[in-house]
């Protein structure tokens, strides 16, 4: 069984919905209403998707990992009939979305890195322009891995509450993030360990693969809030042509 898989019934208490996400996704459809449908992409267990749930006319959230979409369907079995959850490879997308038009797509918890090399980064991002609507938004959220490289970070900030502490490190090899992840159920004692290589794709390279791909009007922030881009994450926003 794989990390993912493990750790699906304590996802939300690891990663409970963080707000300024929310209003970040919220501030975006505010403003452009007829942008009513939502793709969220590494929905994980559909937290967000489902507290999104009355800001959108139709919310999809898809993930490679079963356990995963397991936990996200029991959360809208007929309770949010405008909310479904796919089991699908995002590089595979449009096999899973079929012909369907999406006003926002989004991909947080730096998803996108987890893609092996810039080609399928490219992939990625040109098959998500091709399943929005026009003028359509994508938001993704990465970490920000010049800042980590320039500050020398080779850690995450300590995740800790009254069930678990999850630890996350980081370790760059040539071109590549080492990335380790140590979680520890308090009550059992258990321990539950990951390592898995991920792309650290920087805040220009990611840029200039948008533009090749057709997006526009892109920006660039320092998290969901918004602040100065100098930050270990980062949010991104970019427009289909």
């Amino acid at each position: 069984m794989d990390f993912y898989s493990k750790i699906a019934a304590y996802y939300d208490l690891i990663f409970p919905v963080d707000p300024s996400q929310r209003k970040f996704i919220i501030s975006i459809i505010e403003k452009h209403p007829h942008l009513d449908t939502l793709l969220d992409i590494g929905c994980g267990t559909g937290s967000l998707a489902v507290s999104l749930s009355e800001n959108f006319r139709t919310i999809t959230g898809i993930d490679i990992n079963p356990k995963m979409i397991s936990v996200a369907k029991r959360k809208t079995v007929k309770k949010i009939p405008n909310v479904k959850f796919i089991k699908g490879d995002m590089l595979k997308i449009k096999n899973h979305v079929h012909s369907n038009k999406f006003g926002i797509i989004s991909s947080s918890g730096n998803t996108i890195s987890h893609l092996k090399d810039p080609k399928q980064i490219e992939k990625i991002l040109l098959l998500t322009r091709k399943i929005l609507k026009p003028g359509g938004i994508f938001i993704f959220q990465i970490i920000n891995y010049d800042y980590l490289a320039k500050k020398k970070i080779e850690t995450l900030p300590l995740i800790e509450n009254e069930f678990l502490i999850f630890k996350r490190y980081y370790k760059t090899t040539g071109s590549i993030i080492n990335f380790h992840s140590d979680l520890r159920l308090k009550k059992t004692n258990t321990a539950i360990k990951n390592r898995i290589n991920l792309y650290p794709v920087t805040p220009n390279e990611i840029k200039k693969i948008l533009i090749k791909t057709g997006y526009k009007d892109i920006e660039l922030y320092g998290g969901y809030k918004k602040t100065d881009p100098v930050s270990e994450s980062l949010s991104l926003t970019g427009k289909a042509r």
